[in-house]
């Protein structure tokens, strides 16, 4: 019997993700211009990028046994947010068209607790949504997030149009006919992915001295080895 069989050590070699502080959250949040909010969400609660843009207001966790992780999926009155177990998240279908799916582990069906920004932005969101149906007089869709043509959001084009421009800079262009043009922009974070504001998140975290299986579960990450079988988080802790 082997008792090591299967635990996963760390990577020596791997090298530790660019992060950033809540200054430069801000900063590159002000450059995202329509999707500011979305990036504060990204860093406020830890989420993934398909979890967050896969938000719908429109289902209900059931079936945990404790009562605190069940309810709607944006739940203000309790102050989190839930990831459904089975359409928790947005993803690419086998013909290319983006849609719910499960997340990407059994321990990312979670519940977060959220500061009341988070709230805000996401109502804020969904009042804009709502708004746009009733103008185009047609059922409001059910996602908070969408591009702005009104689709589902893939990160590849926030990525090229918001995220690497905020975070690594971009030359002036000039006001030509037909383009508005932008001045330069100095690069501010160079090289962080939007997978980055969870790597700040957790940052956040250590530095307030958080336990490290509280900060797992918070990320819905799964603990590898004895940890992950004897590490419990404390319902005060989780507060």
């Amino acid at each position: 019997y082997n008792p090591c069989y299967k635990i996963r050590l760390p990577d020596p070699d791997r090298t530790e993700a660019i992060h950033t502080d809540a200054a430069g959250i801000a900063s590159v949040a002000e450059r995202c211009d329509l999707f500011s909010d979305l990036v504060w969400c990204l860093w406020g609660t830890g989420w993934r990028w398909a979890e967050m843009v896969g938000l719908r207001d429109d289902l209900v966790v059931a079936g945990n046994r404790d009562p605190d992780l069940n309810g709607p999926t944006i739940d203000r009155e309790a102050g989190v947010l839930r990831i459904h177990p089975t359409l928790g998240c947005l993803v690419e279908g086998s013909g290319g068209g983006l849609g719910s799916g499960p997340p990407k582990t059994k321990g990312s069906a979670r519940t977060t607790p959220a500061p009341r920004f988070v709230f805000d932005m996401i109502e804020a969101r969904v009042e804009r949504r709502d708004a746009e149906a009733r103008r185009r007089k047609v059922d409001p869709d059910v996602y908070v997030w969408h591009g702005p043509r009104g689709g589902l959001m893939r990160r590849s084009g926030f990525n090229r149009r918001y995220w690497r421009p905020a975070c690594d800079g971009r030359p002036a262009e000039p006001r030509r006919r037909g383009t508005a043009g932008h001045p330069e922009w100095a690069p501010l974070v160079p090289g962080m992915k939007v997978h980055g504001t969870r790597h700040s998140t957790k940052a956040v975290l250590e530095a307030a001295d958080v336990p490290d299986s509280a900060i797992e579960a918070y990320l819905g990450h799964a603990r590898q080895g004895i940890s992950g079988v004897y590490s419990h988080v404390l319902p005060e802790t989780e507060q």
